[in-house]
């Protein structure tokens, strides 16, 4: 089984401009042709002439993956909190302590940001967490999002 991501774009200048912007970001990326395609992804009805091939990249069901890191969670008795309302992150020298959920904080030794394209708005106010901090963790991950 071969692993890795297939993109391409209506025209072949974009699929070409994709694959070189994320080769000069660091990404493992190369361009194929529809042969190599075919023989990836069979089932395809009406394969691109040209794709650009992430080796490294991939795709999960997030709604399954969110359900079973939940479960995961709960059953190392993580404290779950839903539908919380305003949230912001609590910083004591240099590193986060927790979180205020409304009037309530919760102290944590682990603070998981999950918060999609809203963590950037969240860490901002945070000297320890800045943005070139948090690109140094994920780089792809926030070239993407921010």
């Amino acid at each position: 089984m071969i692993g890795g991501a297939l993109t391409w774009n209506r025209s072949l200048s974009d699929t070409e401009k994709f694959a070189r912007e994320h080769a000069e970001w660091g990404y493992n990326v190369r361009l194929i042709e529809r042969r190599d395609i075919v023989a990836m992804e069979p089932n395809l009805i009406d394969p691109p002439e040209l794709a650009a091939f992430a080796a490294d990249e991939g795709a999960i069901n997030p709604i399954a993956t969110t359900i079973a890191l939940v479960d995961a969670a709960k059953r190392a008795a993580a404290g779950i909190v839903l539908d919380a309302g305003q949230v912001s992150l609590r910083p004591e020298d240099g590193r986060v302590i927790g979180v205020k959920i409304g009037r309530q904080s919760i102290n944590a030794d682990v603070v998981v940001v999950s918060a999609g394209i809203r963590s950037r708005a969240l860490c901002e106010p945070l000297p320890c967490l800045s943005t070139r901090r948090l690109q140094s963790y994920c780089p792809s991950l926030l070239r993407r999002s921010l």
